[in-house]
């Protein structure tokens, strides 16, 4: 267990002092957990409670050296104080069918929410002391594709739009004991009132009712030629 510790601390370190521009990983949001490319626009009432959107995860570039993620220290952001975090849940399936060996070898934290002006406080928490979060995520493998990360779960409190981001944790986030490239993107929350089913059916009266008289119109001025 101390060796462990010692490797992370040196990962921790390196990762922060490195920069790494041969592999990218891209953070996504979505409306689906089964389908990264479902859209990053979630379009809610005001108010509504129990949203979610899914967080994404894919690592690109040069397999031979990087071959995986071995350290995801992740912020959730938003641009304005309309959505508030409930819940973020970290997907942690078993990695490659081996029982006993999952994709967070040392720890896994949800992260803290609502915490120092984010949604979502260093997702990874502090698995080492005074190092920030450190895990191993070897279930992000390089050219493997889009991997569901998290999930996200908020309520919205007031109307407009916002904007949710991600920024690099305390924890860092590491390839190959470096910085990869970071394709960090957005998503769009816009809480406007839906109209109930009998304003939709008033609406619809009210249209029936001026095609009825346009239409009665015509037929007159017919007549009268």
């Amino acid at each position: 267990m101390r060796m462990k510790a010692l490797l992370a601390a040196q990962l921790v370190l390196a990762a922060f002092v490195c920069g790494n521009a041969s592999a990218t990983l891209t953070m996504t949001f979505s409306t689906s957990g089964t389908d990264p490319n479902a859209g990053s626009s979630l379009f809610v009432n005001p108010g509504s409670a129990g949203n979610q959107l899914f967080v994404w995860a894919e690592l690109s570039g040069d397999a031979s050296v990087e071959p995986y993620i071995e350290g995801l220290g992740l912020d959730i952001t938003a641009d304005n104080g309309n959505v508030v975090a409930t819940s973020h849940v970290i997907e942690n399936p078993v990695f490659q069918d081996i029982p006993g060996l999952d994709r967070w070898n040392l720890a896994i934290s949800n992260g803290t929410l609502n915490d120092s002006g984010v949604l979502v406080n260093d997702s990874l928490g502090a698995a080492l002391p005074g190092l920030g979060g450190l895990a191993f995520y070897q279930g992000i493998q390089n050219g493997a594709g889009p991997v569901l990360h998290s999930v996200l779960t908020f309520d919205v409190i007031g109307g407009g739009t916002t904007e949710l981001g991600f920024e690099r944790g305390i924890g860092n986030i590491a390839s190959n004991g470096a910085v990869p490239g970071l394709d960090f993107r957005t998503a769009t929350v816009v809480a406007s009132a839906v109209p109930e089913p009998s304003s939709f059916a008033m609406i619809a009266c009210g249209l029936a009712a001026t095609a009825f008289q346009v239409r009665r119109r015509k037929l007159q001025n017919a007549k009268s030629v």
